[in-house]
């Protein structure tokens, strides 16, 4: 009796099986791809950007906390507009002062804190890329960070 059943019930779901396992099949596969790329591709060009021990540094040193959360808004955004007090033009002038170079990029921030910030990246003449913050309420700037690599646009 048990037998029958079996085979019923098999007969019922066979093609739903059939695609489980193909969906399981192609997500392993993307897996390896995703593994393979990372393995070979983007782990060697990073060493050969920052070197390896500072790409061992920047993965496993540290508390493993997240030590800042903000958000990007467009430079029009009321939130941004309403408590910025410094105006791009200064903040840039107050920036490039400091680092001479290219502005290669500019965000408008809103930290976790409530505080906005404009943030640029900068090319110095050394080829190195910084990432800056000016205080849009106060004008201060912050220390700066060298931009190793960038994940995004």
């Amino acid at each position: 009796m048990s037998w029958t059943l079996f085979r019923k019930v098999f007969r019922d779901l066979r093609w739903g099986l059939v695609f489980v396992a193909l969906l399981l099949a192609v997500s392993q596969i993307i897996r390896a791809k995703i593994t393979d790329r990372i393995t070979n591709e983007l782990i060697p060009e990073l060493t050969k950007h920052i070197g390896f021990d500072k790409l061992i540094d920047i993965l496993f040193k540290g508390t493993g906390k997240l030590l800042e959360t903000e958000r990007e808004v467009h430079a029009d955004a009321t939130e941004f507009t309403g408590k910025a007090k410094v105006r791009l033009d200064a903040a840039m002038k107050t920036a490039l002062d400091k680092h001479p170079g290219t502005i290669m990029k500019i965000e408008y921030e809103i930290e976790n804190s409530g505080s906005v910030a404009y943030e640029f990246d900068i090319k110095t003449a050394d080829g190195k890329t910084l990432e800056v913050e000016v205080d849009a309420v106060t004008g201060k700037l912050s220390d700066p960070e060298e931009v190793l690599f960038q994940v995004g646009k």
